[in-house]
Order: C-alpha cells, then sequence, then structure tokens
C-alpha cells in the first residue's frame, strides 16, 4: 500500500503460489471484486511469478517500504482509513436524495456512518452536554435545541466528525432515522454529538427504502460494533 500519493492506492499485485499472477486495480475483496470500473488479469505462468516474486522481494528490502507488522505501519493505515471515512462522510452530505438504488448505482458510494445506541441518555449527561455548549452555538437556545448522543472513547479514537450525516437507530432496531452531527464536544472520555433539531441537510436517500432491512439486522450490527453501513449491507436490505 503507498501512503504517499493522495494517501490512496490503484494498481495491485497478488502472487499465488506456485504459479498464479493476479495484477490490475481492483482490490481483492468482495466490493472491489464487484465494481464493473475495475479490472484484473489473472495469468498462470511459472517464469512470470518467479520475476514478480524476486521484484517483490528487491522492494521490500528497500528502507522507505514499511512492513506491515510494523507499529508506524497501524499508525499510518489508521490515518488512511479516517481520510478514507472523510472522503466518504463528505460525498454523503452533499450527495442530493435521491432512491438507495440511484445511491447503489453509483459506485463511488461506498459507506454510511451508522450509531447504533445501547440505553437512554441519563438527565445528568444532558445536564453536562448543556453546560459544555451553551454561549457557544447560536444554534443553542435551551436543552431542547437539539438531540444528543454520547459516546465514549479517546479522544483521538471517535470514528465520527462534524459534519456527518449518520444512521442513528438503537440496538433494538428502533427509532431508525437520518441526523447532521453538527457539533462534538469531547471532555473526561466522552463525545459529546450534538443535532441540532430543524436544520435541513441532504439525506441520500429515504430511510423508509431500508427501515425494515435495518431493523433485522440491528442486533448482528451492534454485536459487531459496525459505526459504518457497508454497501454491501445496503443492498442486502434495500426494497
Amino acid at each position: 500500500m503507498d501512503f504517499r500519493y493522495e494517501k490512496s492506492t490503484h494498481w495491485k499485485l497478488y502472487l499465488i503460489e506456485p504459479n498464479i499472477v493476479l495484477i490490475g486495480s481492483a482490490n481483492f475483496t468482495c466490493v472491489g471484486a464487484s465494481l464493473v470500473r475495475d479490472t484484473l488479469a489473472v495469468i498462470e505462468d511459472k517464469g512470470l511469478y518467479e520475476q514478480y516474486f524476486s521484484h517483490v522481494e528487491t522492494l521490500k528490502a528497500n528502507s522507505l517500504v514499511m512492513d506491515s507488522a510494523s507499529a508506524d505501519f497501524e499508525s499510518y493505515f489508521l490515518t488512511y482509513c479516517k481520510n478514507y471515512k472523510r472522503t466518504q462522510s463528505a460525498l454523503l452530505s452533499s450527495t442530493e436524495k435521491t432512491d438507495v438504488h440511484t445511491w447503489l448505482s453509483n459506485d463511488v458510494n461506498q459507506t454510511v456512518p451508522l450509531f447504533i445506541w445501547d440505553r437512554d441518555i441519563e438527565s445528568s449527561e444532558y445536564e453536562s452536554a448543556y453546560s459544555l455548549i451553551e454561549d457557544k452555538e447560536p444554534e443553542v437556545t435551551s436543552k431542547d435545541s437539539y438531540r444528543l448522543s454520547t459516546y465514549g472513547c479517546a479522544q483521538n479514537d471517535l470514528p465520527y466528525f462534524e459534519g456527518d450525516v449518520v444512521i442513528t437507530m438503537n440496538k433494538k432496531g428502533a427509532h431508525i432515522r437520518f441526523e447532521k452531527i453538527d457539533r462534538i464536544i469531547y471532555k473526561d472520555g466522552v463525545h459529546y454529538l450534538y443535532s441540532f433539531k430543524n436544520k435541513r441537510f441532504n439525506k441520500p436517500f429515504d430511510i423508509k427504502e431500508i427501515y425494515d432491512g435495518l431493523k433485522s439486522i440491528a442486533a448482528d450490527l451492534y454485536e459487531k460494533e459496525q459505526t459504518v453501513l457497508l454497501r454491501e449491507d445496503i443492498k442486502g436490505i434495500a426494497k
């Protein structure tokens, strides 16, 4: 994986013992294999396999190449993932509302942020949240000005960003809707996520189109601790 050029990747090489070479632009994943825009050539040739294998070993010996087992690789990879999430979130928030099948027809659309909550917010949390945001946001005139979610994790580990359009629901698959995270404030290990009421925002499609399907897989998504709804998830539950 080349983290340098726009923090992205393009061509890929897969070597399968003893003589198979796969090369092209497709990621070797369910999504990558299903996109019609990508190509992947499969060549069975022992000589070519050995040439590529030798070339890969030479590349790995270069001081600029980072071993995937190194601690630095994990750091670079996490940064790459965050940038990818930001790109997907920006696409989602700028998309004009359409139907889910039209959204799926554009293979640039790959994920939707997902927030599954497991309990109701306590009054003390609302008090803390209000004390943090009052006088900081013109949108906030009272505790009724926003919907609140909380997420406990280290400050740099939150899987959401301000401006994200997110599908929210509880772990039983109730109260499913799109929300926009307008403001995030962190304090003492807790992120307070504010969604301002009566503020319009773009929704990629009507949540009713996947409502029943989402409800049926809510418990499974919660157990997996998913923070994004994958393209394959949406395809599987779309009416």
